[in-house]
């Protein structure tokens, strides 16, 4: 099975780069620069969980070994030019193999680079094996992607403990559990499911992505405390930690707001969980495992303690 999902992640790999790949014939001469800083990109693409989420999902739903490459290589090609985007515009050194490889090469060529992926991700889903479904998926596509960008946006005017904990937790459902959503997505609607299951799989990878965001909050905070990550232009970045210090400060006995912080993703993880639970064939089994996975890390944090 182990080689089986190997096998498949080479031919995601393998589709998507020549999704964004130009003939020879049609290059201009002055091109070599993008298709170095394609390839280049595309070998550092990380773990590929959207891909290996699209795989997982897609394969114990029934669809076949094509199609479920066709949906991983559309979900994989959309979020990495969503990443490359992100990081651009956040201006960050962040410890990301795909965002460390961008950096490599000139900004507005990763910005092409991210512009040709978010093209190629839509024409992965020209190759699936049910023609009436492309239209619904392709809207389903460009839904998430739209929302994605809209909470991109948001999260760059959005700093410190000026955001309020519902607008922090739309940032992330929409920024982050969107991309993860995506995948799953698009398998169930190939396979005809549609309605309450769709609906799960979407709550599942959203609160999932709250828990993950939070997490990913604390080991920004652990890294670079004291004091505060800063942003490019020296304020305050939104941060999970700012806002339950903030928040704790109007109760009278305030708890510590990195244990606040660490209850809250253990809380998103939980609900998360609980909606997998209820897919049919166990479809989000994987991301269930990256759930346990998370919920030991983020308990393990809690024992050895954070700095203050």
């Amino acid at each position: 099975m182990k080689n089986h999902s190997l096998a498949l992640i080479i031919q995601v790999e393998k589709a998507m780069l020549d999704l964004v790949q130009v003939p020879i014939s049609h290059r201009l001469r002055f091109s070599s620069g993008m298709q170095d800083a394609l390839t280049g990109l595309l070998n550092s693409s990380g773990s590929m969980l959207r891909a290996r989420l699209a795989l997982s999902c897609g394969k114990v739903i029934g669809l076949s070994d094509d199609d479920c490459v066709c949906i991983a290589t559309a979900a994989e090609l959309l979020h990495s030019a969503l990443l490359i985007h992100d990081d651009i515009q956040n201006n960050e050194q962040v410890n990301r193999a795909l965002a460390r490889n961008w950096q490599k090469f000139e900004t507005n060529l990763a910005v092409s680079c991210g512009d040709l992926f978010l093209s190629a991700s839509f024409c992965a889903i020209a190759k699936v094996s049910k023609p009436r479904l492309i239209p619904i998926l392709l809207a389903r596509m460009s839904q998430l992607a739209s929302q994605a960008i809209y909470a991109q946006s948001a999260s760059q005017t959005s700093r410190s403990n000026r955001t309020d904990l519902d607008t922090y937790i739309e940032i992330a459902r929409a920024k982050s559990g969107m991309r993860l959503s995506l995948p799953m997505e698009l398998a169930l609607l190939l396979a005809d499911k549609k309605g309450r299951t769709v609906e799960l799989a979407q709550t599942a990878c959203m609160d999932f992505a709250v828990g993950f965001q939070i997490y990913d909050d604390l080991i920004d905070f652990i890294d670079h405390s004291p004091p505060l990550i800063q942003s490019a232009d020296s304020e305050p970045r939104l941060n999970i930690v700012s806002i339950f210090d903030y928040l704790n400060q109007k109760i009278e006995q305030p708890p510590n707001p990195i244990a606040s912080a660490t209850d809250f993703a253990l809380r998103y993880l939980d609900k998360a969980s609980n909606a997998l639970f209820n897919l049919p064939f166990k479809s989000g089994s994987l991301l269930e495992g990256y759930i346990r996975t998370l919920e030991c890390v983020l308990g393990a944090l809690t024992v050895q303690g954070i700095p203050q």
